[in-house]
């Protein structure tokens, strides 16, 4: 196997599975919204981001596949085509995945500048915060409260020591209490963390038009969110809306990716205003329905995700089969002289590679034997007609091995040889066979062995 292999089918696989959740969540999250759930649809998509960066499918595909000390199938086999796709998509990736963290940082960087110079509020909004902060039940300190002549909006942002930032100036209680409120329970629904997520899965998935879709969900459903809960809370929706165009008059735009704020831009506002006087008229259902609502997206994710994943494992094995083949044919004019015998030679102590039964007439092993050791895969059926491909990297490349089958009765087929060892068997009698390697020296060896049964 090869790192990059690995590396482009890990990624590759985790792009459709957090593409495919995503497009079941969306109408599903539609529906959650009219049944007056939206805040559970926007956990389930926070939750959703976790699936573009975590190879989960990778992980359950790469343990399923290795048996005992052996591994079943091609999959995540290397051929010289498979190799160079894979060394070019590690370095596609690579530079892209450094630009986007670059881009973040340089992010990070211009949030940390725009805070320096902050300074305490008066004691009014002070007591307006605390006030607030007693209301939402966030304990006293949590949050810091700062003011500042550099920002246009209040914003909430820091990870381990979140702050809000409102800009210098004088506001009514009522203002305050919207303020305060709406930046608040971005904390408390943990939106500057969601919007990391987003913001982490965007870098490794930068090639993913699902993850520029997730990282705008996020972005305009931690707001949607937070508008209807705090229109109920404080001064309805006809009054919030009027203190979200005030606060926007001289707003031109602010599209931070690693904090939340009251707002992004004047066209934002329209879509949140929409939102909330369709929401508003939704009446709330039984939790009942949410509850149905969420396993029917879990069952639909299911049934999507894991046939996906499976073809995609079928495809690479029909792209190593087809690719593998050129290489296949180029040592034929080399190969060693095919030997016959009963059994092992005397001194030669004899092991199981993996007590795992080989599957889809394929197999791989990646073996440690010791000196004087055969080892051997478990039996598998071949019909008359059929044959046999072997080939096997022997390091250190020095030492002699034997490599072959054990057919009917124990009777043994195999090359002598050191290093790259490849060999075809015609089966001439149906049978059950198996695949061995036997180091013929005192020095152990590592062995990466495939054998490949074909008509």
């Amino acid at each position: 196997m090869s790192w990059t292999i690995n590396l482009a089918y890990m990624v590759l696989l985790t792009a459709i599975t957090g593409s495919c959740l995503l497009a079941v969540w969306y109408p599903v999250s539609l529906l959650l919204e009219r049944a007056g759930y939206l805040e559970l649809a926007y956990r389930v998509l926070q939750t959703l981001a976790v699936f573009f960066i975590v190879p989960v499918l990778f992980v359950f595909q790469y343990l399923g596949n290795h048996q005992g000390s052996g591994w079943v199938g091609v999959f995540l086999t290397p051929s010289p085509a498979l190799l160079m796709a894979g060394r070019i998509f590690a370095v596609c990736w690579l530079a892209g995945v450094f630009a986007m963290a670059a881009f973040f940082l340089r992010e990070a960087l211009s949030l940390k500048k725009k805070h320096q110079g902050l300074f305490p509020c008066e004691e009014e909004a002070e007591a307006c915060f605390l006030q607030v902060c007693r209301r939402l039940e966030v304990p006293e300190g949590r949050v810091r409260l700062y003011q500042s002549y550099r920002v246009r909006i209040p914003e909430l942002s820091g990870l381990l020591k979140p702050k809000i930032v409102i800009p210098a100036g004088r506001y009514s209680q009522e203002e305050l209490t919207v303020f305060f409120t709406h930046e608040l329970i971005h904390y408390r629904h943990g939106d500057v963390w969601g919007k990391l997520l987003a913001a982490c899965a965007l870098t490794v998935q930068f090639f993913n038009p699902f993850a520029w879709w997730l990282h705008l969900l996020i972005r305009r459903f931690s707001e949607y969110a937070c508008d209807g809960e705090v229109y109920r809370r404080t001064v309805g929706v006809k009054r919030y809306v009027e203190i979200l165009v005030g606060a926007s008059v001289d707003l031109k735009g602010i599209k931070r990716f690693l904090s939340s704020h009251l707002m992004e831009d004047r066209h934002e506002i329209k879509r949140r205003v929409r939102r909330m006087k369709r929401n508003a008229r939704f009446k709330k259902y039984s939790g009942k329905l949410a509850a149905v609502l969420c396993v029917a997206m879990v069952c639909l994710s299911a049934r999507v995700i894991f046939p996906a994943a499976e073809e995609m494992k079928n495809r690479y094995g029909e792209i190593y089969m087809d690719t593998s083949e050129e290489t296949k044919e180029k040592p034929l004019a080399e190969e060693p002289g095919e030997h016959s015998d009963s059994g092992s030679p005397d001194g030669i102590r004899e092991a199981y590679g993996t007590s795992e039964k080989p599957t889809l007439n394929t197999f791989n092993a990646f073996w440690r034997i010791e000196g004087k050791l055969m080892v051997s895969t478990s039996s598998f059926y071949v019909n008359s007609g059929e044959h046999i491909t072997i080939t096997a990297e022997i390091r250190p490349e020095n030492v002699p091995v034997s490599v072959g089958i054990i057919g009917p009765g124990g009777a043994r087929r195999y090359v002598d040889g050191n290093g790259s060892v490849y060999h075809r068997f015609e089966i001439d009698r149906s049978g059950t066979y198996c695949f061995f390697v036997q180091n013929n020296s005192l020095e152990p060896v590592s062995v990466e062995g495939v054998y490949i049964v074909m008509e």
